[in-house]
């Protein structure tokens, strides 16, 4: 049994596997938390529509069409495991789509155990030296999805005080929930799409 460290469970989890699922389509939104997205199954050890961890998915090789991660990834403590997990349950052609913090400031978050920046995914893409990670995707895209705002405490504070003036300031982001936009600090976090080469049958 892997130890357990703080909020880390839900990615630390080594029991038996939940059951199998085979469905047509699969897109999953895996570490979900408690925001689910219509239309994906929503996987987590604390919750959603299926309990499962990071490491061992309860689905079939090549069977999956999207994974959708926000903020999930950097709470594993093994990220090369996780990547081939994530890279045998799609099939040829699928798609990881994954919202994570940028830059060291992350590892602040007693929670986070890995830090990224726009190189980290090419480790695990041909775009890039692979190295440990080796080839397992092809990058599609990266792009910075929210801001620093000038003072941190912006980001508590508009929401709940000026909620007019975040509305102006900020912008939904692809899993509904709203962030900083003006360019105006440093990147706060980024979106990486990778494709699993290949081509579906």
């Amino acid at each position: 049994m892997t130890p357990r460290i703080g909020r880390a469970p839900r990615v630390l989890h080594d029991g038996p596997p939940a059951a199998s699922v085979d469905l047509k389509v699969i897109r999953v939104n895996l570490g979900s938390g408690r925001t689910k997205r219509e239309g994906y199954l929503n996987v987590d050890l604390r919750g959603g529509d299926l309990l499962a961890d990071g490491y061992r998915l309860p689905f079939r090789n090549g069977s999956v069409d999207e994974v959708f991660t926000s903020h999930f990834l950097e709470h594993l403590l093994d990220l090369d495991r996780g990547m081939r997990e994530i890279h045998r349950i799609l099939r040829p052609g699928g798609r990881l789509v994954a919202i994570v913090p940028h830059g060291l400031r992350a590892l602040y978050f007693p929670f986070h155990f890995h830090a990224f920046d726009f190189t980290t995914f090419t480790h695990f893409s041909s775009d890039g030296p692979g190295l440990q990670g080796g080839s397992l995707f092809r990058l599609v895209d990266q792009r910075v999805t929210c801001y620093y705002p000038p003072h941190p405490s912006l980001l508590w504070h508009l929401p709940r005080k000026a909620p007019w003036l975040w509305k102006m300031v900020s912008r939904p982001r692809i899993d509904g929930m709203r962030r900083y936009a003006l360019p105006l600090g440093p990147p706060f976090e980024f979106m990486a799409i990778l494709e699993k080469p290949g081509v579906s049958p």
